[in-house]
């Protein structure tokens, strides 16, 4: 059932596929719909948006739906038998629980002593459960942060990984809802909120996080399995064995408007926020900082990058990549093996400008979109083939040097770039990058040269010129300290240094064991 809101938002009717169709003719729009609706939607969603496409023409409008059973029933079901010891049970009312931004469930909901539990209305057994010790507190949904439900009200629930939502029928029993919740403790220090919950605002956007090196958050959860409470699979999206990770908070204004950019909301500026967080250590309450750090997560759902320059996505996107590694890093923890990078890189994901992408795809199909695939014969079998519209189309191979995935290969520091400078960054982070894995050694006995080179250049040779060992030295020799580059010949040539073995090329392996990154202050 689709809901859908009347003229001068006067009210919110409901409605199935079938009976939207009976009032207007919808083929037109699915048409629409499928040529520039990401691919990755959900059918469901498709089928949302293609309708409300449909009620943006002239002289559409829902006034036309004649009146149905599912105007009278939504959030009126008749009080279930919930087996609950009635002891406990602190209140209970029918509610709809968020699933996506996009899509809400009927159930009725149970708080005990202990747990927050929704039942289907006619199941005994429940089907989501939150742990009062991983409660943080409960506030109403702002105007600016509430869907657009005429006539409903709406309570967020507030945990560590991932905050509820919920809509009641009546503010009544929202507001009863703050009252009882209210007298229970708090994960956030055991004590009563009860002068805290119905104006507290979100965490300060301007807090300094303190996870450089992760944080025991066991007694803080509110799911059983961590993964439940920082992963999530949203019925917006064909998420497949993606799983999104900046999932705290729902942004309920965020879908569907690519194009149509919030002025306070500048991309660049939410990603260093969001970096800086996760990056710079600060003697401040490491739980405090990881809420603040994944609220600053969930606001780059909010962003729009598709009429950005390339010279500002570049940057946007390099520092996108690092927070979700040390996102995942953090939360997750780091993979323990290289069999399971392809998994974990495959599977960690965000919902950023009207899109869903994993680290994988972020690195391959949108950075590197334009550059040459790794040389790996695994690695046509476990890269993505998405395409984004907003994917770069520029070439260069220091980008291969900026992407750091926390391995113990890579430099253990990376920067916040900023369009601004970020051709000045590209090259510090070269240099950086070499001086720690390029060895230059001259053999006094036969006059040859040994270049030891990273990995990486390997893998992409074909993104240093014609992907010949000449290119790849030739390229990295401007970034090497002085003293080093003088063992080099001026001219690099295949037929005078390399055919002859006059110079000798090696590859390092790769460590595949990760770390977590830390903020390098500057970059230059």
């Amino acid at each position: 059932v689709y809901a859908f809101t009347t003229e001068h938002n006067s009210s919110t009717v409901f409605r199935t596929n079938s009976q939207f169709a009976r009032s207007f003719a919808t083929d037109d729009a699915r048409a629409l719909m499928d040529a520039h609706c990401s691919p990755r939607a959900s059918s469901s969603e498709k089928l949302r948006r293609y309708m409300g496409s449909l009620l943006t023409q002239p002289k559409k409008n829902v006034q036309k739906f004649y009146k149905t059973k599912y105007d009278e029933m939504f959030l009126r079901w008749k009080t279930p038998s919930i087996p609950e010891v009635k002891s406990t049970t602190l209140f209970s009312c029918m509610v709809a629980r968020a699933l996506s931004e996009r899509h809400w469930i009927e159930e009725w909901a149970v708080i005990t002593s202990k747990h927050i539990s929704f039942y289907h209305p006619e199941i005994k057994k429940p089907r989501f459960r939150i742990s009062l010790r991983g409660f943080f507190g409960a506030r109403k949904l702002s105007d600016e942060n509430k869907p657009n439900f005429p006539n409903h009200h709406f309570l967020e629930i507030e945990t560590l990984g991932r905050n509820v939502y919920l809509m009641f029928l009546a503010e009544s029993q929202r507001d009863l809802w703050i009252n009882v919740l209210s007298k229970v403790p708090s994960a956030a220090g055991g004590g009563r909120l009860e002068n805290q919950l119905v104006n507290n605002p979100p965490l300060s956007a301007g807090s300094k996080s303190s996870l450089s090196k992760g944080i025991g958050m066991d007694s803080l959860l509110a799911f059983e399995d961590p993964s439940d409470e920082f992963l999530h699979k949203s019925t917006v999206w064909s998420c497949k064995q993606r799983r999104i990770l900046n999932c705290r908070n729902f942004v309920f204004t965020s879908l569907g408007q690519a194009g149509v950019q919030s002025k306070t909301c500048q991309p660049n500026e939410v990603a260093s926020e969001a970096l800086q967080k996760v990056l710079e250590p600060m003697e401040h309450s490491e739980e405090a900082n990881l809420r603040a750090f994944l609220d600053s997560a969930s606001a780059l759902k909010a962003v729009n990058v598709s009429d950005m320059p390339e010279s500002e996505r570049l940057p946007f996107f390099l520092n996108l990549y690092h927070i979700m590694v040390m996102h995942a890093f953090l939360v997750l923890g780091v993979p323990d093996s290289a069999f399971k990078w392809a998994s974990f890189f495959n599977m960690i994901s965000y919902q950023c400008s009207d899109e869903i992408f994993s680290l994988t795809e972020l690195e391959h199909s949108i950075v590197r979109a334009n550059m040459s695939s790794p040389s790996q014969f695994v690695a046509k079998f476990v890269l993505p083939k998405s395409d984004y519209d907003f994917a770069l189309k520029r070439s260069d191979y220091r980008i291969n040097f900026a992407l750091n995935c926390g391995s113990l290969s890579n430099p253990k520091m990376v920067p916040v770039y900023r369009s601004e400078t970020i051709n000045e960054q590209l090259d510090a982070t070269v240099r950086n990058y070499v001086k720690q894995s390029v060895k230059v050694k001259k053999n006094i006995g036969g006059g040859n040269v040994l270049v030891v080179l990273p990995r990486i250049c390997y893998w992409y040779a074909s993104d240093f010129g014609r992907g010949r060992a000449v290119d790849v030295v030739y390229l990295v020799k401007k970034y090497l300290d002085k003293n080093i580059q003088e063992l080099l010949p001026d001219k690099l040539s295949e037929g005078d240094w390399f055919s002859t073995g006059a110079i000798t090329v090696k590859y390092l392996h790769y460590n595949y064991q990760c770390r977590h990154l830390t903020l390098l202050q500057d970059s230059s």
